[in-house]
């Protein structure tokens, strides 16, 4: 269960069996009705297809695909922005691991994660 996110933040985790580009589509269909200023979203080579052609002909939102670095390690700003504030959960000994076989606590653990991150960050 996703909240929507006109109320709050919003979390899709969908089952491994699942495609990633379709469960996308998914969360974009939750979050994109709160996020009208949105004009395009970033997205790695896996997403190219459904995901891409989803949003155009559904939400006419451009995707840009990022493209694999040739030249070893390079910091990529915005890529790493993301990276790291989803590398923070791995800190999180429930998040560590796959503990949850429904969804929907899988969900509820990564939302308190990020709720204790924020309130952390405000402490100091």
């Amino acid at each position: 269960m996703s909240m929507p996110s006109a109320l709050g933040p919003t979390v899709h985790v969908h089952a491994a069996n699942q495609a990633d580009p379709k469960e996308g589509c998914v969360l974009a269909d939750l979050v994109l009705p709160g996020l009208s200023s949105i004009t395009a979203l970033c997205a790695d080579a896996g997403y190219r297809g459904i995901f891409v052609e989803h949003l155009q002909n559904r939400w006419k939102k451009a995707v840009h695909i990022s493209t694999k670095i040739k030249c070893g390690f390079a910091v990529i700003l915005k890529r790493w922005k993301v990276e790291r504030s989803l590398g923070g959960f791995n800190s999180q000994r429930r998040l560590s691991k796959d503990h949850e076989k429904i969804t929907a606590d899988a969900e509820a653990m990564i939302l308190i994660a990020a709720f204790t991150r924020t309130l952390r960050s405000l402490a100091f």
